[in-house]
């Protein structure tokens, strides 16, 4: 027997065995029962976000806060002001030689210093060659001086035999021909003999000074640029021993523009005969080092060739440190020169940087607002400008960049203290500045 509640089974000979198995149909009930499940979650998500929109954070609104620049400004002054010209240069020798072998022979010594770079005082020996040679050739000499002495004496004795043979001629006879009295006192004689002895001692002065030309000395205290010599090597007045330059002074080049001359005063000139300015003050620098004083000396004649540049000579004493120690200035380097032009009076000296077009800069006011102000440039110099006119004693300059400056924007003076205080704070800083006199206060009476 079946039971009620089994499923019918599927004949697999039936056309509809493929289909899907047909599920029940829904009673009433149950399709109200999710009809009113459906209603009932969307009523409650409904009431959710009513919910959540009135529970929900409110923005404020706030003023919008105020724009300031922070910028840093400097106070100005007039004051009295040197213009100063800076202008490159380089280093050169005021005094420089070839040194060149005056007699022939062989090198026997050589100073130690005799190298590149080394520094001779004025008179060392520089070098010395064979002499033995030029010796020899002096004793020559004075033994054909001594000769040439000895013959005049002989000479002079026959000359006084001569004269009284022609005396006790003239005394026998008359008849004699005065015009042979010159040779018959043998004067020619005479004077050949001295001739002679002029041209020993002029040979022997000759091998004196061929034998101090093995020596060579130093002409001037000097500094050694290069050599090509050596011990042992045979030299001719025609070989370069070395090149040498002068240590008491050395020489700077200067060029700059020939529209800065006008701002110092240069050396006047000896033949001039006039009580002149002395020549401007001049500083050298090179690298960190600290500024070595100049002396200017000269206005070449002539322009730079690739700049078209004015050039000046500027003196440096003892350039390499020898009698006062300082940084070496050398020879062919490079040096950045200060010259102090002429003074400016109750001009205003600002960083360059703080101009602005057209001459104009910038000014933080009374109530930190920004004021374009034009002013007018007395001098310009490499970092800094000279204002003659336009600032007022006590104007804050505006020294920093602003990109696009507009009369009259809010600034911000770094360094000052804000206006803006909470005043919250501003009653807290109050109470702590009463409360700390009451503290020392106490403090004092507890010593006691």
């Amino acid at each position: 027997m079946k039971m009620a509640n089994d499923k019918p089974k599927l004949n697999s000979d039936s056309p509809d065995s493929t289909s899907e198995m047909v599920l029940p149909r829904r009673t009433w009930r149950q399709r109200l029962l999710a009809l009113g499940l459906t209603i009932l979650l969307l009523l409650a998500g409904f009431a959710i976000s009513r919910y959540l929109l009135k529970t929900r954070p409110q923005a404020q609104r706030k003023a919008p806060k105020k724009m300031e620049a922070l910028v840093r400004v400097i106070k100005v002054m007039p004051t009295h002001e040197n213009a100063r010209i800076e202008a490159p240069g380089r280093v050169i020798a005021a005094r420089q030689i070839t040194l060149k072998a005056r007699v022939s022979g062989e090198v026997t010594y050589l100073h130690p210093d005799f190298i590149p770079g080394g520094v001779i005082k004025e008179g060392e020996i520089l070098l010395k060659l064979d002499d033995v040679d030029y010796q020899l050739e002096l004793r020559r000499k004075e033994d054909a001086l001594a000769l040439a002495e000895a013959d005049l004496r002989i000479e002079e004795g026959s000359q006084t035999v001569a004269l009284k043979e022609w005396e006790l001629i003239t005394s026998l006879s008359e008849d004699i021909d005065t015009s042979s009295r010159d040779l018959a006192l043998r004067k020619p004689h005479l004077i050949k003999a001295k001739a002679w002895i002029t041209s020993a001692e002029t040979a022997l002065d000759r091998a004196r000074v061929d034998l101090e030309r093995t020596v060579i000395r130093a002409p001037f205290n000097l500094v050694v640029r290069d050599e090509n010599v050596d011990l042992g090597l045979q030299v001719t007045p025609a070989s370069t021993l070395a090149t040498i330059a002068a240590t008491d002074i050395f020489w700077a080049e200067i060029s700059l523009p020939v529209t800065k001359l006008s701002w110092f005063d240069l050396p006047a000139k000896a033949s001039s005969g006039k009580s002149a300015k002395p020549a401007a003050k001049v500083l050298l620098h090179s690298r960190n080092q600290p500024a070595l004083a100049g002396q200017i000396i000269a206005l070449t004649p002539d322009l730079d060739k690739d700049g078209l540049m004015a050039r000046l000579l500027v003196a440096i004493a003892d350039p390499l440190g020898l009698k006062k120690k300082h940084w070496p200035v050398l020879l062919g380097s490079f040096v950045r020169a200060e010259i102090i032009g002429r003074q400016l009076e109750n001009v205003y000296r600002i960083p360059r940087s703080a101009l602005q077009e057209n001459n104009q800069v910038l000014i933080a006011d009374s109530a930190d607002r920004l004021v374009l102000k034009p002013v007018t440039v007395a001098y310009y110099g490499v970092k800094t400008v000279l204002i003659d006119s336009g600032l007022n004693p006590g104007d804050r300059l505006i020294i920093s960049n602003l990109p696009a400056p507009i009369s009259g924007m809010a600034l911000k003076v770094a360094g000052s203290e804000s206006k803006s205080l909470p005043a919250a704070a501003k009653s807290a800083a109050g109470r702590k500045a009463e409360k700390q006199p009451v503290k020392a206060a106490a403090g004092v009476d507890n010593k006691q």
